[in-house]
């Protein structure tokens, strides 16, 4: 009812848009207050990360939403906190401070009452605005330049800013600290199990074959790892605080956890020389573990046709796919080779995989040529297992040796239309990459979904 208020008012003439917020500010600045509350609670809880607590939020217990999932849901609840706090603020200001609520949630008239004297309101709007002070400076720290670029700056002022939010909104308003509560002590028993989880440090074996791109095998930390999870990593040397996501390449089935770290920012090229000089040193390379979070959206091998879209390291998730599907793990004996165990192959449904991956430079090419052969091998020589179509792009000049790759970058929405085209059955599409390589598949899938064809789409991108 208040929502259509507002509405109205934005079809109204100019110089008549006072007197109509005037009228509705009285009842509307009470009802963005409650809103205030019960988003901002909400917005808490989706933040919680553990899935033990996500199976006592409802919404991913019932629909299997991990913490990666909620964040959009955690960022909407965010502006929508952000937007109603605003307007009860004005809508404070514009009504001039008459009626309404005093501080323990009891009505006052509009001359006030004893309990709610003008000096009493006057805090109650300086404390009020200082939490939308507060939130209003998080949202500007969270703005994706500053989240993906300051990633330090985002994080540990968020959760300040956070704390400050809620301790001015119960001064503005006590009843807060009901909704305060709700939210946050959840999330304070999130950090904890993190805390619990994450107090043993492990080794990490490091491969350093590749200049561009560090490999890192961890034990295992979870027996229940699915395709598609992520952890995070800490590694003391490097900081003690700071905590980064990376996908595992490593085979659920296998024995340890893997991840690949290309030095693209700050923090993973400081990774790499902190690694690279421990194992010069012969020192243990230490790692703290968080997760593994996350999973595929929905089963890859249990569609027909499998579509992969990979740029540069963003195929590290999909070398988790393959290692599944084809019956790729780590030999545990001291050589560390690859095999293929038939014990550990998936039983996949698919009857063909194609992996388009587009790099820049040929080099980048090995590191996984051994998975990609190996699965190429396994899906011409083995049994019941998809046959795989590999097609990789080099997009910058690459030698004049005859070579099997490919020139140039994709066309991606030509090549899933004609692979969907020539099959004519259900088919799983899954990227990872850079932002415009996923958008185009996701524009290709979206418009064979529209012309009728069965697509089930799953994205990953490097942003957050």
């Amino acid at each position: 009812m208040h929502a259509c208020w507002i509405l109205r008012v934005s079809r109204l003439p100019f110089q008549e848009v006072p007197f109509a917020l005037h009228a509705c500010c009285y009842h509307s600045r009470q009802a963005q207050g409650r809103r205030v509350q019960w988003h901002s609670r909400s917005c808490v809880v989706s933040a919680w990360r553990h899935e033990k607590s996500e199976v006592s939020f409802r919404l991913s217990f019932q629909c299997g939403y991990s913490f990666d999932k909620l964040v959009p849901l955690h960022r909407w609840l965010g502006m929508i906190v952000l937007i109603c706090i605003t307007i009860h603020m004005g809508a404070c200001f514009v009504a001039g401070g008459k009626g309404g609520h005093d501080r323990n949630g009891n009505s006052s008239s509009s001359e006030g009452s004893v309990n709610d004297t003008f000096v009493n309101r006057s805090t109650r709007y300086f404390f009020g605005f200082l939490s939308w002070l507060a939130l209003a400076l998080l949202a500007v720290l969270s703005s994706p330049p500053i989240r993906r670029q300051c990633y330090e700056l985002f994080k540990y002022p968020h959760l300040v800013l956070m704390l400050l939010f809620f301790l001015f909104g119960i001064i503005h308003m006590t009843i807060v600290i009901l909704f305060a509560v709700l939210g946050l002590l959840p999330w304070v028993v999130d950090k904890f199990i993190q805390c619990c989880r994450c107090c043993s440090s492990r080794p990490a074996a490091a491969d350093l074959s590749s200049p561009d791109l560090l490999k890192l095998s961890i034990p295992k930390v979870s027996s229940s790892t699915r395709v598609g999870q992520y952890i995070f990593l800490n590694i003391p040397k490097v900081s003690r605080l700071q905590w980064h996501p990376f996908s595992l390449t490593s085979s659920p089935a296998g024995t340890e956890d893997q991840i690949a770290i290309r030095p693209l920012g700050a923090y993973t090229r400081e990774v790499g020389s902190t690694v690279r000089e421990s194992i010069r040193n012969n020192e243990a390379v230490e790692v703290h573990i968080d997760g593994p979070y996350g999973s595929a959206e929905v089963d890859m091998v249990s569609y027909p046709v499998g579509i992969y879209v990979a740029g540069g390291v963003g195929i590290t998730p999909v070398i988790s796919v393959l290692r599944l599907i084809y019956g790729i793990v780590d030999d545990p004996t001291p050589s560390g080779r690859i095999g293929w165990p038939s014990a550990t192959a998936a039983q996949p449904r698919s009857k063909h995989i194609y992996l388009i991956w587009s790099v820049s430079s040929e080099e980048q090419v090995l590191w996984f040529a051994d998975i990609l052969a190996l699965a190429m091998a396994r899906s011409i020589q083995a049994e019941h297992v998809p046959l795989l179509h590999l097609e990789v792009h080099v997009t910058k000049k690459m030698s004049s040796q005859p070579t099997t790759l490919r020139s140039g970058r994709p066309d991606v929405g030509k090549r899933i239309t004609d692979i969907v085209q020539s099959h004519q059955v259900p088919a799983s599409v899954f990227t990872c990459g850079p932002a415009s390589l996923v958008n185009a598949t996701w524009d290709v899938s979206n418009y064979l979904m529209s012309q009728g064809y069965s697509i089930n789409f799953h994205r990953e991108t490097f942003e957050f």
